[in-house]
C-alpha cells in the first residue's frame, strides 16, 4: 500500500550497500548523499570482498571471502550484518536527496518497494539465456525491487533467501537470484512485509536529474533515487553535484 503522509514516521539513520571492483566511484556517490543529507547523524556498513578499496565516509567496513557468483555474494554479504536497529540495505547505485523516513510499526516489518511499471517486457536472453522470462514482464516474476530492503532483522531474513537462491539454477546464482528469491519468500510470507511507494522510497532515474528536478521530487516526498540502466551510471555523479548545489 502507499504510504500516506499523516501516518507517523521515524527516520532511518542506518544504510548498508554491497560493491566489489576497482572502480569505486559508483558508491562514493552514495556514500557523499548520505553524508550531504544526514551531516554526522548516519552509519554505514560498506559490505565487500577482501581487495575493494574503504570508501571515505563509511562507517564500517565488512570484508568477506565470498563467491564469484554476483547475486550469491551480495546475499552473503547483507546477511553478515547482524544489527538490531532498523537498517536500510540499498543498490549501491542510488543517491538519497532527503531524510528517509520509515511508517512507525510494533513489531517493526521488512520494508519493500515494489513496481509500479506494468509494461516492460524482460530481455530473456540477456545477460544470458532465461527461459522461464520468455515473453514475460518484469512485474510478473520479479514485482518487488532488491534495491531497497528496511528491516531490523536482516541477518535471519537474508540467510532464508540466500538458501531460496542457492537452491535456483546457477544462471540465477549470476543475475536476478537475489529479486527471484526475493518474489518467493514474500508469496508464502506476506503478513512480515509492507510495502512502500516507488515514486517516494525508489525513484527510478535514466537521465541527469538537474536542481530543480531534485527540489520537486523532494518536494513530492522522494526520498532515494536510483538509476537503472547502463547508460545511466554516467548521470549519478553529476545529479550527486546538482543534490549538493541545491542550496547554493
Amino acid at each position: 500500500m502507499s504510504i500516506s503522509i499523516k501516518q507517523e514516521t521515524e527516520i532511518c539513520h542506518k544504510f548498508a550497500f554491497f560493491w566489489v571492483g576497482e572502480n569505486i566511484s559508483i558508491p562514493e556517490c552514495l556514500v557523499k548523499s548520505i553524508m550531504h543529507i544526514y551531516k554526522k547523524d548516519f552509519y554505514i556498513y560498506q559490505l565487500t570482498d577482501r581487495k575493494t578499496k574503504k570508501i571515505n565516509g563509511v562507517s564500517e567496513v565488512v570484508r568477506l571471502e565470498l563467491p564469484d557468483e554476483i547475486m550469491l555474494a551480495r546475499l552473503h554479504a547483507y546477511k553478515a550484518i547482524n544489527d538490531q536497529d532498523m537498517l536500510i540495505y540499498l543498490d549501491a547505485d542510488s543517491l538519497i536527496i532527503n531524510y528517509v523516513d520509515l511508517p512507525k510499526k510494533n513489531p517493526a516489518p521488512i520494508y519493500l518497494v515494489k513496481r509500479n511499471d506494468n509494461a516492460t517486457i524482460i530481455n530473456h536472453n540477456y545477460p544470458e539465456f532465461y527461459p522461464e522470462f520468455y515473453k514475460k514482464k518484469f512485474i510478473d516474476v520479479m514485482p518487488l525491487f532488491f534495491g531497497f530492503i528496511a528491516t531490523n532483522n536482516g541477518h535471519s531474513f537474508l540467510n532464508d533467501l540466500l538458501i531460496l537462491a542457492e537452491n535456483l539454477p546457477k544462471r540465477f546464482h549470476r543475475w536476478y537470484g537475489d529479486q527471484i528469491a526475493l518474489n518467493e519468500f514474500f508469496k508464502t510470507n506476506p503478513k512480515k512485509f509492507e510495502i512502500l511507494n516507488e515514486d517516494q522510497y525508489l525513484f527510478l532515474a535514466k537521465k541527469l536529474l538537474n536542481r530543480n528536478e531534485i527540489l520537486n521530487l523532494k518536494n513530492q516526498g522522494t526520498k532515494i533515487v536510483t538509476f537503472k540502466g547502463n547508460l545511466s551510471k554516467n548521470f549519478i555523479e553529476e545529479t550527486l553535484k546538482e543534490l549538493i548545489n541545491e542550496e547554493n
